[in-house]
Formats: C-alpha cells, structure tokens, sequence
C-alpha cells in the first residue's frame, strides 16, 4: 500500500480537497532531513513531467445536514488561513441544537486515473460517521477530531494510525483503484 501512495501522491495528480497536513506513511518535503531535498525534488518533477495530468483525487468531508458542505471545498473552505479549529468550530456552531441522528457525514476519496489507451477508471472510498459536538482526539488531522464513528462513539483523531488505516477512505479508494489497475496490466 506504501508504494502505491507513494505512486498517487507522486505521480502528478491535481488534487481539490487534499490537505498537506496529512501525515504521510513516508518522508515528503514536509518532513525530511532537509539534505535529502534535493533528491526528492528531482524524483517528484521527474514523475510530475511523466505522469502530470493522468491521475486525479479528490478527498473531503460531507455533512448531510448542511447540504454536504464542506464537501469539494473542505480543504479552502472558510479560506486557507482559517484553522481547523476555527472550522470546526463554525462547523459544530452550525449544527447546533440537531440531534445526532440528522448529524449523519462521511468522509470521500474520490480517485480517477486516466490511461493511456484513453480509457479511464474511477473509484470512491467513504467512512460514515457523524459530527459530534466537540472536538476530541489528538491523532488526526482536519476535521478528525470532529468527525465520530457510530460504532465507538470516537472521533476518528482518537484512532491509533493502524485502526484509521484499515477504515479510512482514502485506503478504500487506493485499494480500489490499486486493484483495477493491476486487472490492467
């Protein structure tokens, strides 16, 4: 799964709702030792240039309630500058006096690759959850600690990296699209 991450990741993909702040199972020029920048910059526009264009993903968070927003602007959305704290809160503040039941969200990854006999194959990964009324958890990243999972009433910013892994979205859709790709060959 690493090296297919790495692959989507690396390979020249536009994104719409992806956050830089998402840690990462490998180094990026977020975290490296900063002597190895110039190593991985060479590979990252070397794949770009061989790839840019051919696969697309899209990630973000839908609440039902509030007509799935933030949905495809989740990354943007109140602008760039705002916090997740910030959005979060706005979020929670939002949904104020709803009952958990109409609280209903889930998570999206939203994966397209283009291939070079012109086909083209797209796969879509969801966690289902709801949006709690605070935030909880120091694991994740973005609306994690917002964003509750019914069958444990935990926010997913309180799952060890391993549980996310196994649920999460983004691993349905790779695994998805992983799959298909490799019926390709």
């Amino acid at each position: 799964m690493e090296d297919f991450i790495r692959f989507a990741l690396s390979e020249g993909f536009t994104s719409y709702g992806f956050s830089s702040h998402a840690p990462l199972p490998f180094s990026t020029a977020w975290t490296m030792e900063w002597d190895a920048m110039d190593d991985y910059l060479a590979e990252f526009h070397r794949l770009k240039a061989k790839y840019a264009g051919q696969i697309e993903l899209y990630i973000g968070l839908e609440i039902d309630y509030l007509n799935k927003e933030p949905g495809i602007y989740s990354a943007r959305y109140m602008g760039h500058e705002t916090s997740y704290r910030e959005k979060n809160a706005n979020l929670i503040s939002r949904l104020d006096g709803v009952p958990k039941e109409k609280r209903t969200a889930r998570f999206v990854c939203a994966i397209a690759a283009a291939l070079p006999d012109g086909n083209s194959l797209v796969t879509r990964g969801t966690i289902e959850g709801y949006i709690g009324w605070e935030e909880c958890g120091s694991n994740g990243f973005g609306y994690d600690p917002i964003f509750y999972l019914y069958e444990n009433d935990k926010s997913t910013a309180e799952l060890s990296a391993e549980e996310k892994n196994a649920i999460s979205h983004r691993g349905k859709a790779l695994r998805q699209m992983k799959k298909m790709l490799e019926e390709q060959e």
